[in-house]
Formats: structure tokens, sequence, C-alpha cells
């Protein structure tokens, strides 16, 4: 989408009460719940991964939605939709929750067949599954979300209930909060008629030479370029909002088609596997009336590595009622970029070696390589690397400031 064509959040007005209030009632909340946390060694639901103060994503996700509840004298639906890789786990979690007001729906995801590379033929022998976390099937991606959801009748049910948007969103993405200025901004476009109404709305943030990876389809060869943040300027939070009545009818008239991802992987026991996948962010080019939004980088927070979790965890961010909130103390242009050796790689090894979270507010970048453990108070500043020179324990102190320091012996 041509760079013209997208709209600046800075741009959206504040709503009044009234306007929140009339917009709230129109809305609902879905959540990608289907991953789990295999990127940080945790083989269960990664929504239930404690993510500050010994919150949950999925915890913290159920307070935002409690407080605009009880803020606005709303009711929102609060959507999750589970895989059969979390469906079980996460069930058995929100029943030993005090749940104050809001209950989640819940629905599941399709599960397919892995196919063995070679032949393209389904490994699995039957419809069963054997076990759990069977490695015959997997979760086809979160593009699956839009067939699943019409299949669950509750597509149906919202636009019965009135409702005009979904607000879709990956539930490690702790940014991806329901913004009112987004949300009564299409209300407003929606009520001037067809000739303003946006019909799906992703929300794309500016690029950085940090971001690596997701948010932007592109060709095979196009990769490294995609990778060039000179050449790519946004890339897609997969923070969507989309119109409802436009969903359904784009389903009723089988015009959803999304670009195939064809994913390979090796199994645990070493079997060569092709996966088919589609992402929810395709559906952009199947709506008649679609906009991108550029939105601030506090959109986009997503935890893919134990680093993402450890910053979470520190002073940079705040717990609120209505979710994390960057300090105010903190003036630098961006997070810090923190690189890790496999040490750190697991949510357990990161609680082991770091249990109090050191002091980051005026921290560039950490590196950490090599059997490390933090004391408590421990405050970095600038650019800290911490790479000793053998692999023996190495304890950074109670109390210690590091500042534009590298280390490699004991302290």
């Amino acid at each position: 989408m041509a760079v013209g064509k997208i709209k600046s959040y800075n741009r959206l007005s504040e709503p009044t009460e009234q306007e929140i209030t009339s917009a709230l009632s129109k809305l609902v909340v879905l959540k990608l719940n289907g991953g789990l946390g295999t990127s940080m060694n945790c083989n269960g639901a990664k929504s239930l991964i404690p993510v500050k103060n010994g919150k949950t994503f999925l915890e913290m996700t159920l307070q935002q939605i409690d407080h605009l509840n009880e803020q606005y004298n709303s009711s929102i639906p609060f959507v999750l939709m589970n895989s059969f890789n979390t469906d079980d786990e996460t069930v058995e979690f929100l029943q030993k929750m005090e749940i104050n007001q809001t209950k989640p729906i819940i629905f599941q995801q399709n599960r397919f067949p892995r196919l063995y590379e070679e032949s393209g033929l389904p490994i699995a022998d039957s419809c069963q599954l054997k076990g759990l976390r069977d490695q015959a099937w997997y979760p086809p991606g979160h593009g699956d979300v839009y067939r699943s959801l019409q299949k669950s009748g509750l597509l149906e049910r919202f636009i019965e209930e009135g409702k005009n948007w979904i607000f879709l969103s990956n539930i490690d993405n702790i940014g991806a909060t329901p913004d009112l200025k987004i949300l009564c901004w299409l209300e407003e476009q929606e009520k001037k008629g067809a000739e303003h109404r946006i019909d799906f709305l992703m929300e794309v943030a500016d690029k950085t030479p940090t971001d690596k990876k997701g948010g932007t389809l592109v060709p095979e060869d196009h990769v490294k370029d995609f990778q060039d943040s000179n050449q790519f300027k946004f890339f897609n939070t997969n923070n969507l909002w989309i119109n409802v009545k436009a969903l359904s009818n784009i389903l009723k008239d089988d015009d959803l088609t999304l670009d195939l991802i064809v994913n390979k992987k090796t199994i645990k026991d070493g079997t060569k596997v092709i996966q088919l996948e589609e992402a929810c962010g395709a559906a952009i080019n199947c709506f008649k009336k679609p906009m991108s939004l550029r939105v601030p980088r506090s959109r986009f927070l997503p935890v893919k590595l134990t680093s993402d979790l450890l910053i979470l965890r520190s002073d940079l961010f705040e717990a609120t009622t209505s979710g994390l909130k960057l300090s105010p103390q903190h003036a630098l242009p961006s997070l810090p970029t923190i690189e890790f050796s496999n040490h750190f790689k697991g949510v357990e090894d990161l609680e082991r070696r770091i249990s109090d979270p050191p002091s980051m507010i005026h921290l560039r970048h950490l590196t950490l390589n090599g059997n490390i453990r933090f004391g408590s108070n421990v405050i970095l500043k600038g650019t800290v690397k911490i790479i000793p020179n053998n692999d023996e324990n190495f304890f950074i102190p109670d109390g210690i400031i590091l500042e534009n320091t590298v280390i490699t012996e004991p302290i």
C-alpha cells in the first residue's frame, strides 16, 4: 500500500465519553490464542506465561477488558481462538481463575494434517489425535480465524447482536489493547455512509533495523529487501479491525482467498514435513475498502523471546489496569536491544538467572553471553556487554551500576 494511503494515528481526534460508550457497544475483542511458548522452551500455551507481577498474558488481557467494561458500563464480548494444542490448558486455567466480570467466549480453530515433504501425503493414519501435542497435526496459522469463526456460529451471532467491529490481535502482543480513538474513528466513518466506510483496518508501525521478522508478505526472492528498513518503511502489527458484516459477506460469497504459506519443518523424530498455513493480515486484499493506519510502536510489544520478556518485566514498563505503559522516565528514542546466549533461552532459565530484573530505563543495548546470574537492584545504563572468558558461574553483585562497559572478568 502506498505511503500516501496510510493514515496516521496522530491525526485521529479524541472522542467524547458519549462516543466511546456508543462505539464500545459495537465492539468484539478477539485474541489469537493458538500458539505455544516453544521459542522460550515452554511446552504449554504461550498466553499462560507470566509477564508482569506474576500475571499472564491472558490475565492481563482480561483485566484490560474488565477495566473498559467497568469504566464505561459496557459489556464487550471477549473471544479466544484456541488451537487443539492450547484449548484444554486454557479452559482449565480459566476455571481456576476468579473472573470478575468478563467471561471469555471460546472457539477452536481447525487442525490440519502435516504432510511428508517427500511424498506430500499426510502423516496421520486417522483423524483422531494420539495424545497431547500429536506431531501428525498442526494449527494452520492465524489466517484460519475467519472460517473457524464462521463455522463456530459466532460471526452470525455478533451480527444479530448489532456488533460492527472485531478487533483481532495476537495475545502475546501486550501493546494490542482496544484503542478508543481508533474504534470511534471507524464508527464515525461508518456513520458518514458507504463512501467513507472502512471494512478492514490494518495497524502498521514504523520499521526499524531491528525488525527482521514478520509483518509483511513478500516473495521469497525479496526477503532481503524486506529486511532493509529503507525499502520497507512499515510493517503489519497484526492488530486488525474488521467490519463484521463485510467479513460475513466475503465468506458467504466464498471470496476469501489468502496466500498459502508453505512452511517446511522437521518434527521431533527427524521427519521432514510440510505445513500449509495462512496469515490473517493477507485478508486485506479481499475487502473492498481496506486501509492501513500508522500507529505508535507502543501498539506493537510482542513477546517472542526471553529478551522481550525481560524488557516488559523491567522498570521500563509499569502495570496499570488498562495494560502496560512505558515508564515516563524512559527518554531514549527506542527500547533497548538485547542479545542473549542460549543460557537465557527458556523462561525458567531467565527466572533462575535474573530473578530480580535490573533497571533498564537508561539502557541502549545489553549482551549476556555465558553462565551469568544477576543479584538484586542492579542498574544498567548505555551499552553493557557481559561476556565471561570461561563458562564458570559469573555473578553480578547486588546494587551495582554498570554503564557503557564490557565485562569479561568477575567483578
